[in-house]
């Protein structure tokens, strides 16, 4: 596919005339008349400006950020955009003017009704065609954050101990789509974000009082994971436009239903007994921050995972055939509680 096009160097004001053509991976644009020639890889490729109501668009190279690229042909756009890697897609900006403000009041009614009442319905069926490669990007971005800050625990020791767990609980077919990284956190909390990213807090673990405590966590966010709830709950709390904005987000507090802790749960169990590892961690864990909801350590935890009565004697009821072994040794056990620490101290 070919099409015209100015192309700005970022050196000189004026543009030069090319022509463009759409390949397989990449743009090639070419100034004929001066014997210019450049190749863009669509990972490069950033949306700077879409076209709006039939006007051009705009991109830039990740790789030459000062030059631009002009273009009218919207077909050339279409087959373009969907090439494009949704990181470098902004959200498409839409000129406000009085003759369509009606239009624009009714379409934001119509937005409000569809993420009240459409999405929460509905999140599910729209999460199974959720595209993976989007989870995998959101979640990557979310705790690309804590390692920017310093913020992710790598004492070596400790985290062979956690990878041991990691190891014990996680189903060998799952066991490539999940990452588990401890962090530096006075709140006492652990969740999971789209993309099979697991956080843990180092409170937590400061908190938990055996190995068998942080698996059953774990295995309950592995739940989570699998039953693809929180990409359910990124749709309903946030929506596929934001989502498709590129517009940062916060997952820290997506709060599950019952239905879902329910269910995270017993795939927890589930686990747990295939690992042969004791569900008393967990029940441990819960009973016993169940009553320090005062601790302002502790809400969080139980704000985003609700610890009533009957869900913890929906656990203590719950049938295991294997018989548990421990998980840990107590050098491991103490090796993870000092993960955050330095090497050496």
């Amino acid at each position: 596919m070919n099409a015209v096009g100015k192309y700005y160097d970022g050196m000189r004001a004026n543009s030069h005339a090319v022509v463009i053509t759409l390949t397989s991976y990449k743009l090639v644009i070419e100034d004929r008349e001066n014997g210019i020639k450049l190749s863009w890889e669509f990972s490069d490729i950033t949306l700077i400006e879409s076209p709006e109501f039939g006007s051009a668009f705009s991109l830039s190279n990740k790789t030459r950020p000062a030059e631009r690229l002009i273009i009218a042909d919207l077909d050339l756009y279409k087959a373009l955009i969907i090439q494009i890697p949704l990181a470098n897609k902004p959200l498409v900006r839409v000129n406000i003017t009085k003759s369509r403000g009606c239009l624009l009041v009714a379409l934001f009614i119509s937005l409000m009704i569809v993420y009240a009442w459409v999405l929460p319905q509905f999140s599910s069926q729209i999460a199974r065609v959720f595209p993976s490669s989007w989870a995998k990007y959101i979640g990557e971005r979310h705790v690309e954050t804590y390692e920017e800050k310093g913020l992710v625990c790598k004492n070596t020791d400790g985290i062979e101990s956690l990878n041991k767990i990691i190891k014990r609980i996680v189903p060998k077919e799952h066991r490539d789509k999940i990452n588990v990284q401890i962090v530096t956190e006075d709140t006492v909390n652990a969740y999971i974000v789209p993309g099979g990213h697991v956080v843990i807090f180092s409170a937590l673990l400061d908190e938990a009082e055996s190995p068998e405590e942080i698996a059953g966590i774990l295995a309950h966010e592995v739940g989570h994971h699998l039953e693809n709830h929180p990409v359910q709950a990124l749709i309903e709390r946030v929506g596929v436009a934001v989502i498709l904005s590129g517009m940062e987000m916060n997952l820290l507090n997506f709060k599950y239903s019952r239905d879902k802790e329910v269910k995270a749960d017993r795939i927890a169990i589930s686990l747990l007994d295939e690992a042969r590892v004791s569900k008393r961690g967990l029940i441990g864990f819960l009973k016993r921050n169940s009553g320090s909801i005062f601790d302002n350590k502790i809400v969080n935890y139980l704000s985003t995972h609700p610890a009533n009565e009957e869900r913890i004697s929906s656990l203590v009821v719950s049938n295991t055939v294997n018989k548990p072994t421990p998980i840990l040794s107590k050098s491991e056990w103490i090796q993870l509680k000092q993960i955050c620490s330095k090497p050496g101290v």
